[in-house]
């Protein structure tokens, strides 16, 4: 694996229950892999658990959107919906009341779906997205709201303090 990565390939995981397996089998790896981790306002754990063991690896996020949740959706096609994700209302409640009472900052947000996608944009332990848009124009808005955003930590420690996001 490491003559692959030294020719410019690069190798990454997803979903290892036991990333010290992959330390063992290539320690010269450690902060060469790519891992993909779930990370959003609900969970970080994994990046969490597998940067114990390759802090300097680099992190993808998927699963940022939370399948699409918003305020009070109700809508039988929606991701969350299709896919039996439980809608966390009171985490829903206090971003939703967090963008309503910052409407004059710079970063205007109107969505938990902004929301999401500004704080992994801003996340400094991430190294891209792995988004899945379900058409071109939500691909267009995606693309521009996260150019938008563009890479500011501050607005990532912000939004974690003043939301009180991963208290664990």
């Amino acid at each position: 694996m490491a003559d692959i990565n030294s020719r410019g390939l690069g190798i990454g995981f997803s979903g290892v229950k036991s990333p010290e397996i992959y330390l063992a089998a290539a320690p010269e790896l450690a902060s060469s892999w790519l891992i993909q981790v779930k990370e959003n306002p609900l969970t970080r754990s994994s990046r969490v658990v597998y940067s114990e063991r390759f802090p300097s690896a680099k992190y993808f996020a998927y699963g940022v959107n939370m399948g699409g949740v918003k305020k009070l959706e109700d809508n039988a096609q929606a991701s969350v919906t299709l896919r039996g994700i439980p809608v966390p209302e009171e985490l829903v409640d206090r971003i939703s009341n967090y963008i309503a009472q910052n409407k004059n900052v710079k970063l205007q947000l109107s969505s938990v779906v902004e929301f999401s996608l500004a704080l992994a944009v801003t996340n400094p332990h991430l190294h891209g997205l792995i988004i899945g848009p379900r058409n071109p124009s939500q691909l267009s808005h995606t693309l521009q709201f996260c150019e938008s955003v563009g890479g500011n930590s501050s607005i990532y420690e912000q939004f974690c303090k003043n939301l009180q996001l991963y208290k664990s």
